[in-house]
């Protein structure tokens, strides 16, 4: 059985549209064997529409098709090259056709001709935090905030008219920022991007019928690139770091960023949440799947922010469990993350040479550890049936459970003064 042609497809929609049926022709009866496009049907036959979610049935010698709008639905992912190294970190891909953004196990796998982004939010925002546009309506300007784009809103000049060519265009406004085909008065409040409204970086003219700055590559890379002197932002590769120039300018550090190395292996006890660890070396910011498997000495964060040294932010009265094992991290009400900072000690070979110390019975150590008898609430967390004291990676330490982490997370927030 043939699928429906084209011109069989149209006829059914002018059937449903309520122009009647229109007679496909007889099959297809080419002297030289090609399908010239026409092809019958018997009533009551059926069909695939041949976009995957449609169907097609013959009505009175013709293909009526439903009309359903089809959902994109991600692709597999593509073959990895054994011979290349790919970073153990999730990757995001969007479709350059629909615009659908989909999850990979790592960039490697992202179909070929796809942007990437290591974020679902920004496959999704397009743009990074730090990036700047100019708005649609010419006078407002766009940042990136949170994955997504915040405009400006200050009230803009109704259109001062319209042009037939460059010729009735000209620069306005206190900062040369307008163009338009009449003065405007606007105040004189400088803001950085205005540095970018003029050759050759672009150029005032008539655009489609009304004044406007032509929306050239240039002019974006340099919005993008407007700064406040003495700004820092992570470059976004995770080990350079990039800094506003005098002339607001970014100028970011160019140092080879090592790759993603592999998490160790798993352990037993250790929470199912997801970490970042940062390289000591490098700085680079590496994704893993729970606290025990980034490389030994790699500083361990719960949010890609906090690993880029953007924000420490937190909810003031969270609390959860330090990177460590034994000590304990609570949101002060600044807003910051402040942990205890207890020694970490005791060897073992077995649970059996584990027990409970400290003046609360908070530590699960080899050994007595003289502590102060300072009482925090989370302290009732570290204990049955909430977690055990036992031996884990050789060193003694609290088994990190989804009961510990529940525990610590239902802990009532102190009154912020």
């Amino acid at each position: 059985m043939r699928k429906p042609s084209l011109l069989s497809l149209l006829s059914a929609l002018l059937f449903v549209m309520g122009c009647g049926p229109v007679e496909s022709g007889a099959p297809d009866s080419s002297p030289d064997g090609v399908d010239d496009g026409i092809e019958a049907c018997t009533d009551g036959e059926t069909a695939p529409a041949g976009d995957g979610c449609n169907t097609c049935t013959c009505m009175g010698g013709v293909w009526a098709c439903t009309l359903m709008g089809c959902q994109a639905t991600c692709p597999a992912p593509a073959a990895a090259d054994p011979g290349v190294s790919c970073p153990a970190v999730i990757a995001y891909g969007k479709d350059p056709a629909s615009g659908l953004c989909c999850m990979y196990s790592d960039p490697c796998h992202v179909p070929a001709g796809w942007t990437q982004y290591y974020s679902e939010q920004e496959c999704e925002g397009a743009c990074s935090v730090g990036d700047r546009m100019a708005a649609p309506d010419g006078c407002n300007s766009c940042s990136c905030t949170d994955g997504g784009w915040a405009c400006t809103e200050m009230a803009c000049p109704p259109p001062p008219g319209s042009c037939a060519s460059d010729a009735d265009c000209f620069v306005s406004g206190c900062s040369g920022q307008i163009c338009a085909s009449e003065d405007v008065a606007t105040t004189c409040e400088w803001l950085d991007e205005y540095a970018c409204y003029k050759a050759p970086t672009t150029s005032c003219g008539c655009q489609d019928g009304f004044c406007g700055w032509a929306r050239t590559p240039e002019l974006d890379m340099c919005l993008n690139q407007a700064c406040s002197p003495g700004d820092v932002k992570p470059a976004g590769d995770g080990c350079n770091t990039c800094s506003c120039s005098p002339n607001g300018v970014w100028n970011c550090t160019k140092m080879a960023c090592s790759m993603c190395p592999a998490p160790l292996p798993s352990t037993t006890g250790c929470p199912d949440v997801l970490v970042f660890a940062r390289d000591p070396q490098t700085q680079l910011c590496c994704e893993y799947p729970d606290p025990c498997s980034p490389p030994i000495g790699w500083d361990v964060f719960y949010t890609l922010d906090e690993c880029a040294g953007v924000t420490n932010s937190c909810i003031p009265g969270a609390n959860r469990p330090a990177p460590d094992g034994c000590n304990t991290c609570s949101c002060d009400s600044a807003g910051n993350w402040a942990c205890t900072e207890m020694a970490c000690v005791g060897s073992c070979a077995s649970d059996a040479d584990c027990f409970t110390t400290g003046c609360s019975g908070q530590l699960c150590a080899a050994q007595d550890i003289m502590t102060t008898c300072e009482w925090r609430e989370e302290y009732a967390c570290y204990g049955s049936p909430y977690t055990s004291c036992g031996c884990v990676d050789g060193l003694c330490g609290w088994a990190q459970t989804a009961d510990l982490e529940r525990c610590l997370g239902s802990i009532a927030p102190p009154p912020i003064p």
